[in-house]
């Protein structure tokens, strides 16, 4: 099974298959979910990897990720919550939350763990840290559809937002 690296769903990988799972299992539409990869295309700038299988990015790769970012959130006035999968997706919202607080107030984050099989693979992971990551996971996709349920939450009776083309149309001081 082969995906692309990518965050979706739709892919043909062990990521997609428990992040249905967990959706499945917390009855959280697919439809009440829009899924963004912090870097949602192949960062080419200066990719690397580290020795512990981190990634690291070039500033110019965090600051483009960071302004796509920032156009979705704009782009969905009725966004509740984020799930954070990776350390990677933390850094991005703090990075938004850091250059545009107006972007991220109101939302709740929730960080979380990759959905990946490589989090709970035995060959590399104890049994102590499968289980955290599982008990960690399985709260955050909780936390999620709490959020969703939540009836304060309920936006199907306001208006949408009109949108400028873009935020960053203002200068950034919006």
């Amino acid at each position: 099974m082969n995906g692309s690296g990518m965050l979706c769903i739709e892919n043909a990988d062990g990521s997609a298959e428990r992040y249905k799972m967990f959706l499945a299992k917390y009855g959280i539409d697919v439809c009440d979910i829009q899924a963004w990869n912090a870097f949602p295309w192949y960062a080419t700038k200066s990719h690397k990897y580290g020795s512990d299988g981190t990634a690291s990015y070039s500033p110019a790769d965090l600051d483009d990720a960071t302004q796509a970012l920032g156009e979705l959130v704009y782009r969905l006035p009725r966004l509740r919550a984020v799930l954070l999968h990776g350390l990677v997706a933390r850094d991005a919202w703090a990075r938004l939350d850091a250059l545009r607080p107006n972007l991220t107030e109101g939302v709740v984050p929730i960080p979380s763990w990759h959905t990946s099989p490589r989090v709970v693979d035995p060959t590399t992971k104890s049994k102590a840290q499968i289980a955290r990551f599982t008990r960690e996971l399985d709260k955050s996709f909780a936390d999620a559809a709490r959020v969703l349920r939540d009836p304060s939450q309920d936006y199907s009776a306001g208006p949408l937002v009109t949108f400028r083309t873009s935020i960053w149309d203002d200068g950034g001081t919006t």
